[in-house]
């Protein structure tokens, strides 16, 4: 007897729904694990949050019976965001469901279908993360999601989450730049190894931890960074440990993880398909001041198979609906340039997440 999409849903329903998001999330990652750590669900047709960077210096001393002025404080309160949506369809032909007439040829084509649906979705959706913004600030098409070089950026007067920085000054990241900029020296592997140098990985880590410390230091604090800068500071800290390889430490979901004082830093190799020629970046993220902001019932959900008008195939869509959301985008920084050679890592064939 011939697979029927009753039971083919069934299945989908029964053995991967259940794990489905948690894989696109954790498996495929380390930046996109760390995210969904801290994700969140917002109410409403917006994403709205408070903003943690405003005071309105209504704070007084008085001597005794003193009176105090009461002056309202004009800053922003919250950011608005859109909610976006991505969507992964898994397509079967009708001679693939004739065929499949046991339970282990049932098995075998869900297994490669679904297992096509996560690679495809966690490889994109992680590539959107480093998506990088148009020259006026703003992202190329209103359906993509914030990417993290749009939110973590200097523009001027790119409105984000509703906020323009010429209204609201503290409304922007610090963005380092190298020789002739924040740093006299490279951010050049070379330079970066090198103790004399201002850019020398601990001396550079810690000019971009103390930004995103901000007020304290409760946030888990996360440094991102290409495969070449991550194994030249392994290389660093193995040089000045004794005993075992720090690679043995599992931080974030599994992922080789090492530390800066208690800021984890990762590697991410999905930041090449972004990258310019052979530079990339590095980002110093504060998950107070950072998350995954997810609609009700959208983290990740699923519609049911429809018959694809003129073929004779079947069409099920996976989708996921929410936004990249800051608030405070001063506790939040990165650098750019940073040596980062297209040869060095495979960073796999991840597709672009494009506007429909």
């Amino acid at each position: 007897m011939a697979l029927d999409y009753n039971t083919l849903q069934a299945v989908i329903n029964k053995k991967y729904m259940p794990t489905l998001f948690d894989n696109i999330f954790l498996k495929y990652s380390p930046t996109l694990a760390w995210i969904y750590q801290y994700s969140r669900e917002l109410e409403g047709r917006k994403l709205v949050v408070p903003l943690e960077c405003g005071d309105g210096g209504n704070t007084q001393m008085i001597n005794p019976y003193g009176s105090i002025s009461i002056v309202p404080a004009e800053i922003a309160t919250a950011a608005e965001y859109e909610p976006k949506m991505a969507v992964a369809s898994l397509v079967i032909d009708e001679q693939e469901i004739i065929k499949s007439r046991t339970p282990l040829a049932i098995k075998n084509i869900v297994d490669l279908k679904i297992k096509n649906v996560e690679k495809s979705f966690a490889g994109s959706f992680t590539r959107a993360l480093f998506k990088m913004p148009e020259v006026d600030g703003s992202m190329e098409d209103a359906s993509l999601f914030n990417s993290l070089p749009y939110l973590i950026n200097d523009h001027a007067t790119e409105a984000v989450g509703g906020i323009n920085p010429t209204d609201f000054a503290a409304w922007k990241s610090k963005v380092f730049t190298d020789s002739g900029g924040d740093f006299t020296d490279d951010f050049t592997v070379a330079e970066m190894t090198d103790t004399t140098k201002d850019t020398y990985m601990k001396k550079f880590f810690a000019r971009l931890l103390a930004v995103a410390k901000f007020r304290k230091s409760s946030g888990d604090v996360l440094f991102v960074v290409p495969q070449q800068i991550w194994d030249a500071y392994e290389f660093i800290l193995d040089a000045q440990k004794q005993g075992s390889p720090l690679n043995e430490d599992k931080g974030v979901a599994g992922f080789d993880t090492l530390f800066y004082r208690n800021a984890k830093v990762v590697a991410e190799d999905a930041m090449i398909l972004e990258q310019a020629a052979n530079e990339g970046e590095v980002y110093c993220l504060n998950s107070e001041f950072l998350w995954f902001a997810f609609s009700p019932g959208a983290k990740m959900a699923q519609k049911p198979f429809i018959e694809a008008q003129g073929t004779m195939t079947s069409v099920k869509k996976f989708y996921s609906m929410g936004n990249l959301v800051t608030s405070n985008r001063a506790a939040l920084c990165r650098a750019t340039g940073v040596e980062s050679l297209a040869t060095y890592v495979n960073p796999g064939s991840a597709k672009e997440i494009a506007p429909a």
